[in-house]
């Protein structure tokens, strides 16, 4: 499936009347001894541009997108999709993700992991397929099960375990 319906966007100018141009962004133009691309290594924060409603304290989430009806494990697997295609389109190299955030959570950890694990298998796969790199980041304290109030420490040791699997299937 295709998610963005608009050819790869490519430098064409400033006088360029194309919407879907880069104006002033010549990834091959060098500065220096390295090319723009060098420089600027753009990334995609997965959740922030995939999987957030965009909705924030003054209002409900506004963004419309394809997967949003889909349920938990294909929407994860439709996002992977629309992420790497968004790059190929935009010549993104590089994209990010909190912890788990890329696999719906499940009811338990061995659910949880498992799904965890068919995702990361479909990351990379798309990650050979296309030559695009991820980099790794965390945010332990905003873990969706743990209130701002306080840690429970049943949530931070399934946490915890969460975090390990996603180490193990970085390196896997």
């Amino acid at each position: 499936m295709t998610y963005f319906n608009i050819d790869p966007v490519t430098y064409e100018g400033p006088k360029s009347n194309n919407i879907y141009s880069f104006k002033y962004y010549n990834p091959e133009e060098k500065i220096g001894n390295k090319t723009m691309a060098e420089h600027l290594r753009f990334g995609v924060a997965y959740w922030h541009t995939f999987t957030a409603d965009l909705s924030d304290p003054f209002g409900v989430g506004t963004a419309q997108r394809d997967w949003n009806n889909l349920e938990p494990m294909e929407q994860a697997k439709a996002r992977v999709d629309a992420i790497f295609e968004f790059m190929q389109k935009t010549q993104i190299e590089y994209f990010c993700f909190h912890d788990v955030d890329i696999a719906p959570e499940g009811s338990t950890l061995q659910e949880s992991n498992e799904n965890l694990d068919v995702i990361v298998d479909r990351i990379k796969e798309k990650m050979e397929e296309t030559g695009k790199n991820y980099y790794g980041i965390l945010q332990i304290i905003l873990h969706m099960n743990v209130s701002y109030t306080g840690l429970q420490l049943h949530l931070m040791q399934m946490y915890m375990l969460m975090l390990q699997q996603k180490l193990k299937n970085r390196w896997k």
